[in-house]
């Protein structure tokens, strides 16, 4: 009776640290992105020699980005709806069946604007009846923002505002496992696993890392490139988008796009 009780109050005990969650890998030219989901988070591993990480809150919309090699954590405060507005001429249609991919079976999709090819995807309907997985996939589709739609509102081409307004249509259809952009370069889910046992410590914040605040970041980036209060002139704004460009070529793809949810929070 002593070892039931004692086998009780353990299980009790780890109720309130663990539960099952959802685990996906895509992998990308940098290397494998893992995507793990419990509850009202997520976690994002993208390839980073230095460890560092993102971490969502969906029931605050919330996101952080995790520097542990600088014992950084930035705050990206509340994330915005995202503008997913389709550009004129925009064409989005199925091409058929798709190739087998993570195990799922999967539709053909094809992006035009105008008679310029945009993007291909390989569309799967089974995956999201996994509630975690909807949940993270519509969340990023509303809430994400345009590879350049950063604070400073650099150039946008029509393919990238194409693809946001279609991540929006296809999301209601199914989950894109493989997406391929004009250019060639391929993002593709390789593995979904459900009922992982996930401990909540890893969506814990680390403590005493330094906090810093991205809206603050942003008013004091302007006020060292223009006049106080962070006006710019055309010039010091154009050198400034320079700067800002460097230090995303230097990112993986899963850091850019985290990165440029928390410029657009701030760029009003």
């Amino acid at each position: 009776m002593t070892n039931r009780i004692l086998l009780a109050a353990i299980l009790v005990s780890m109720a309130g640290t663990s539960a099952a969650g959802t685990v996906i890998e895509s992998r990308a030219a940098d290397g494998v992105t893992r995507i793990t989901l419990s509850g009202d988070h997520a976690r994002i591993d993208a390839p980073d020699p230095r460890g560092a990480y993102t971490v969502v809150d969906f029931k605050s919309a919330r996101l952080y980005m995790v520097d542990t090699g600088k014992h950084e954590i930035y705050d990206a405060g509340t994330l915005s709806a995202a503008d997913a507005k389709a550009p004129p001429g925009m064409r989005l249609k199925a091409t058929g069946a798709g190739d087998r991919i993570a195990g799922y079976a999967t539709r053909a999709y094809r992006l035009e604007v105008n008679g310029r090819h945009c993007a291909t995807y390989a569309l799967a309907a089974k995956p999201l009846k996994d509630r975690e997985l909807r949940r993270f996939a519509e969340f990023f589709v509303h809430h994400n923002t345009p590879e350049a739609a950063l604070a400073y509102k650099m150039q946008e081409s029509i393919c990238e505002r194409a693809r946001k307004a279609a991540d929006v249509q296809l999301i209601k259809q199914g989950l894109p496992l493989r997406t391929v952009d004009e250019n060639g370069r391929s993002d593709e889910i390789v593995s979904i696993r459900t009922d992982v046992h996930v401990p909540a410590s890893r969506f814990a914040l680390p403590k005493g890392y330094k906090r810093i605040d991205v809206a603050e970041e942003m008013r004091s980036a302007g006020e060292m490139h223009g006049a106080p209060g962070g006006a710019m002139s055309p010039q010091q704004r154009q050198e400034l988008d320079r700067m800002m460009q460097e230090q995303l070529k230097q990112m993986t793809p899963e850091q850019r796009k985290m990165f440029e949810q928390m410029m657009q929070q701030h760029q009003q």
